[in-house]
């Protein structure tokens, strides 16, 4: 990789946009004091990054900007842009990962921007970048922020005058080494971060810590809920799953009962309301007409009683005819008048019965077939008694006819008349026998009707009393009934109480077979206690405890992660930092093994002969150990404390032996010496790991006419491996350069770059 060009645009006294190209192996910049030749150097440690407005040769940011002249304006920005030829593809970026990644162009431009506002831009081909992107691209080429690639007049000792460990990082750039440096300070700021990071963690985790393992205790004893809650659920769907069964058969049950009684009820309030009042009336009926009847029969008895006396007054008409003719038959006489007054009075007494059985409103029924009885038996007796009375009279009667039959025809008359009346009682004899029977099965049919009212009556107070006991079941059914619908209630009731502790969506697969009554009786107590212990220790969901605890929970394990993320990482960079190290310590071991062979080599060339070379010292001081302290000690055991601490502490020395001289102290050096030291050095330094160019300010000023011939053979030696930039007014130095840019100055107080020859920069130079 090689330097091609320089623009330089408002910087310091560049009003105007100049440029150099970079085409030799030498290239010398000359001018007249006060010019602005080093403002080209400085233009190009601009560019490449510089921080120190002291390296700059300003107060402050303002002073790079171009100010104005009279004849020129002031601008408010600049710009200074450096390219770059990367065909083989040196300048590479570090990824995220410490990976160098190549960029792939031909040319690579690195250019800085400055505002008035102090704002200022870097960019790698034309994109924004980090001042760190730039840092990391330059590293790469081995162009690092020591600057050792650009000497100027007044620091060519600098390596001479530096301490110990600034000359190691000075030599760390020039070895290529200032890359892994860069990244061992990364590594250590990461792990200075990452050391914060724990310990924010870590504070954040204890003030979590309280919070946690309270809400952690909340949520076992809501998991203990839960599991008590589901016990209850099961237990209480399993026990209202039994009582309902149990409820609901003995409901069925009851009902059942209750329809049979209800049933059997109606069919006694039928018998008792409808079957015996129509069977009452319809017997009180049949007994009316009976009663009727015989009253009609009794009227046609009486009825031919009446006539029976006409005919036997007409018969005592006729016997009293005879009566007087015939003295014999006073005693028929008599007996036919006694028996005419008793039938009379027989018919009276009978009559008077009847009127009274009649008339007498009685319902019973018994007394009433009684006294049909008795005068059944009466009239029977009568007309017995009447045969007899009637027989008699016969006798007497046919004798004192038969006596008298042929003589008297009135006699005739009257005998006829007594058949006809003979036959006329009879037949109202038989008429009587008839009703008689009649009445025997009336009172037959009575007495039927009376055991079937008894019998009836029997059955209705068994009815009533049936009635009753059903009226007194029905009312125990019924308050069952009651009593099942009130536990029902209270299993509603006992519902809403464990309501809140049941669990809505359990999925129950229930098969055990419902519970007894003892075992319902056990149960229900389980349930209280799991109730009551629910109760206890809060039976409500607790979702946001249970949210806030996973969220507290989640919160924690990310800190634990991280934690664990940040061990990791400090594990990862305890590691790359000693990779590192090691890196360094071996590169540098071997980079000054072979800087000081060219050391020695370019040393006994300037001065020829004497000997110098490059040690390696410890030099602990107390800043360097207060950045190895601030290190977390946890983060570091004491190997690895010991294992940093040399890479921290070791610097370089040099050592010379000039020929004929003895030299105990570079500060014994003349000027001149001391210039040929430090560039012997950076030759040597250039020789192991090159930079793509240097920049030598003057760094020729103090030589004399011999010692510019070594040092011009110098240059072209070095100039074999690295372009050389070089701001001179030594003739010996123009000499060897294959490029001369001119600086002058007009009136406009801008400076301006001219490519001129050696002749010219020889005049330009004085």
């Amino acid at each position: 990789m090689t330097l091609r060009t320089l623009e330089i645009n408002g910087f310091k006294s560049f009003g105007k946009k100049s440029s150099i190209s970079v085409d030799a192996p030498i290239t010398a910049i000359v001018g007249p004091n006060g010019s602005g030749k080093s403002n080209v150097v400085e233009a190009m440690r601009f560019v490449l990054g510089e921080q120190s407005m002291k390296s700059l040769r300003g107060k402050g940011t303002s002073d790079l900007l171009f100010k104005g002249s009279k004849l020129s304006n002031a601008v408010n920005k600049l710009k200074v842009e450096i390219f770059f030829d990367n065909k083989k593809r040196k300048l590479s970026l570090s990824n995220d990962i410490g990976k160098n990644i190549s960029l792939d162009f031909d040319t690579v431009s690195i250019a800085r921007e400055f505002y008035a506002d102090g704002h200022s831009v870097y960019s790698i081909q034309g994109s924004e970048v980090r001042l760190k992107d730039v840092t990391d691209l330059l590293a790469s080429v081995h162009i690092g922020s020591s600057g050792h690639h650009i000497i100027s007049q007044g620091q060519a000792d600098r390596l001479l005058t530096a301490s110990a460990k600034e000359r190691r990082a000075m030599i760390d750039d020039a070895l290529g080494l200032r890359i892994y440096e860069i990244r061992i300070r990364d590594s250590m700021r990461k792990l200075e971060k990452s050391k914060i990071n724990i310990s924010e963690i870590m504070s954040a985790r204890r003030e979590l810590a309280p919070h946690l393992n309270f809400l952690r205790k909340q949520v076992e004893k809501l998991n203990e809920a839960e599991e008590a809650r589901r016990e209850l659920s099961r237990r209480y769907f399993h026990y209202e799953k039994s009582t309902r069964s149990i409820v609901s058969t003995r409901h069925d049950l009851l009902n059942k009962e209750l329809f049979n009684i209800e049933t059997e009820l109606t069919l006694y309030k039928n018998t008792d309301e409808s079957p015996e009042p129509a069977l009452e009336n319809n017997e009180i009926s049949s007994i009316k007409e009976s009663i009727e009847r015989i009253n009609a029969e009794k009227s046609v008895l009486l009825r031919t009683r009446e006539s029976l006396e006409r005919q036997l007054g007409r018969t005592e008409g006729l016997i009293e005819a005879f009566r007087k003719p015939h003295v014999s038959n006073n005693s028929v006489d008599q007996d036919v008048v006694i028996s005419r007054e008793k039938f009379i009075r027989f018919c009276e007494e009978i009559n008077n019965e009847l009127e009274n059985v009649i008339n007498n409103p009685t319902t019973d029924f018994h007394l009433i077939s009684t006294s049909l009885r008795e005068l059944g038996k009466k009239v029977k007796s009568f007309l017995d008694n009447y045969k007899g009375v009637s027989g008699n009279t016969q006798d007497k009667i046919e004798k004192p006819i038969n006596s008298l039959s042929d003589n008297n025809e009135e006699l005739n008359q009257a005998l006829q008349l007594e058949d006809s009346l003979k036959k006329e009682i009879e037949k109202n004899i038989e008429s009587v026998r008839l009703l008689d029977v009649d009445e025997k099965l009336q009172l037959k049919t009575l007495q039927d009707k009376e055991i079937q009212i008894r019998s009836s009556e029997a059955e209705k107070y068994k009815a009533r009393v049936e009635k009753t006991r059903l009226l007194g079941e029905k009312s125990k059914v019924e308050s069952d009934l009651e009593r099942i619908l009130q536990d029902k209630m209270l299993m509603d009731e006992e519902k809403k109480l464990f309501e809140p502790f049941l669990i809505n969506s359990l999925d129950h697969a229930e098969t055990d077979a419902p519970l007894g009554k003892e075992a319902l009786v056990i149960e229900r107590r389980a349930l209280e206690r799991l109730r009551l212990k629910l109760e206890d220790i809060g039976g409500g969901s607790g979702g946001d405890i249970i949210a806030e605890f996973e969220t507290t929970k989640e919160r924690d394990e990310y800190l634990s992660k991280e934690l664990a993320d940040l061990n990791n990482s400090i594990e990862s960079l305890l590691k790359l930092i000693s990779d590192l190290r090691e890196t360094v310590r071996l590169e540098f071991s071997k980079g000054i093994d072979k800087i000081n062979v060219f050391f020695a080599e370019f040393f006994k060339l300037m001065f020829g002969g004497g000997n110098a070379f490059l040690s390696l010292v410890s030099e602990l001081k107390k800043d360097i150990k207060l950045e190895i302290d601030s290190l977390d000690d946890e983060s570091l055991d004491d190997d690895e404390e010991e294992s940093l601490l040399p890479k921290f502490e070791r610097g370089v020395n040099i050592h010379v032996d000039l020929p004929n001289k003895k030299v105990k102290e570079l500060t014994m050096l003349s000027g001149g010496e001391r210039s040929l030291v430090s560039i012997a050095l950076l030759f040597a330094i250039s020789q192991v790991n090159p930079p793509p160019f240097l920049v030598l300010d003057e760094t020729d000023a103090a030589l004399d006419e011999a010692n510019s011939r070594r040092y011009g053979d110098m240059l072209e030696k070095l100039s074999s491996h690295t372009q050389l930039i070089v701001v001179t007014h030594n003739r010996e130095t123009m000499s060897r350069a294959g490029t001369i840019y001119g600086v002058t100055m007009n009136s406009d107080s801008v400076s301006k770059l001219l490519s001129i020859e050696f002749a010219d920069a020889t005049k330009i130079a004085k």
